[in-house]
Formats: C-alpha cells, structure tokens, sequence
C-alpha cells in the first residue's frame, strides 16, 4: 500500500495539510538522494514514486513535471545549507572569528552531498538557468553571514554599511570560492582538511591587511 493510501486509511478520509506537507518533504528529501546518487536524466518520476511509496498520480498532483521537482529539489537544498547560518554567535578578535566563520561556512559547502549537488546543478545550467539564482541565493546566506561578524565587532567603528558588504564579497573571492571550485572541479580529501585550514588563515590574514585600512 502506498504511503499516501495508508495516510488516508488511518484518516478515514483525506490526510491533513500537515500530513500533506510531510509526505511533499519525503518525496523531495527522496528524490533529492536519487538526482544525487544517479543525475537528472537517469532518474525517472515512476522510480521516485516507487521509492517514496506514492501513487504517481499523487505525485504528479504536486510536481506536474521533473523539471518541477528537480527545481524544488534544488532550492530546497540550498536553503538547507548555508541558510542556517548565523553571524551573530561567536567573540574573539575579529581574525580569529572570520577564520571560525570561514571553516563553518566550508564544513557546510565542501560536504560530499554539496558538492555533488553544485556539480549537478552545473551540468543541468543549460536545461534549468534558473537554477543558477537558486545558487547565488545560497551564497547570498554566505556573505550575509559574514557581513553580520563585521558589522557586529568592535573593529567595525567609523566603517560604513558599504565597507561591510563589499568586505563579505572579498573575504568569499579569497577565503571561500577558491576551496569550492576546486572540490567540484576535481576529486580532492573531503571536507575541511588541514591543508584548507592553513589556506583560510592565510586568505584571512590577507583580507584582513586591506579591510582594516578602508572606510
């Protein structure tokens, strides 16, 4: 029996909205793993049906198409990642915490799972361009993360609005994009080696060097 028959049994009726809702997470969190595990065009809707355990007409009712679902797939992991980020936690000198920050946002960016889904949202840019936004959105959470660690410490006194941003969008080109496009472009150790940890501190110290001069 499938899921959503089983839901409505119990119910005697139609599942409520909340029940509605988790079974739509189930699918996408499934349906996730599959595009992850297999690509995009290896993946079909009636395997994810089976697997999540629904009517395919259920699954229709809620994602008309692939496309659909792979367009939530990807906007449901992005916001699943660096979205949870929060600037506001942490004290220190304000190298140690942008390293800190740097390392979280790396644990989160250079997970196998991440990487793979960057890969596979690159190769499907052409199909799905949109796709890319949903990406930028999820750098977006970055940079406002680390605006947030800059705007909040005492070294940001007599520093304007403008120096904040524009100093989260360098520390990302020196510290955060270099270790992300090299672990989608080529196989490398997974995660935050030691090797990144060193590079961090070093892209950190060199940001650092011109943000403590601007205004």
């Amino acid at each position: 029996m499938t899921q959503d028959k089983e839901i409505t049994k119990r119910l005697g009726g139609r599942p409520t909205n909340q029940q509605a809702a988790e079974l739509t997470t189930r699918i996408v969190a499934l349906a996730t793993r599959l595009f992850l595990d297999k690509g995009y065009a290896a993946t079909g809707m009636e395997e994810i049906a089976g697997i999540a355990g629904v009517a395919k007409r259920s699954l229709y009712s809620r994602f008309p198409t692939k496309e659909d679902l792979f367009r939530t797939v990807v906007q449901s992991y992005s916001k699943a990642t660096l979205g949870l980020l929060d600037g506001r936690k942490g004290s220190g000198p304000l190298d140690e915490r942008l390293v800190a920050g740097c390392l979280q946002v790396l644990d989160i960016a250079l997970a196998p799972d991440v990487i793979a889904m960057d890969r596979l949202s690159s190769s499907e840019s052409v199909r799905f361009p949109e796709v890319a936004q949903t990406i930028a959105a999820a750098k977006h959470e970055g940079l406002a993360f680390f605006t947030t660690i800059l705007r909040d410490h005492p070294d940001a006194a007599g520093k304007t609005e403008d120096v904040f941003h524009q100093g989260a969008r360098r520390l990302w080109d020196v510290a955060i994009a270099p270790e992300i496009r090299a672990s989608v472009l080529a196989p490398r150790p997974e995660g935050v080696t030691a090797i990144v940890r060193s590079e961090v501190k070093k892209s950190v110290r060199f940001f650092l060097e011109g943000y403590r001069s601007a205004v």
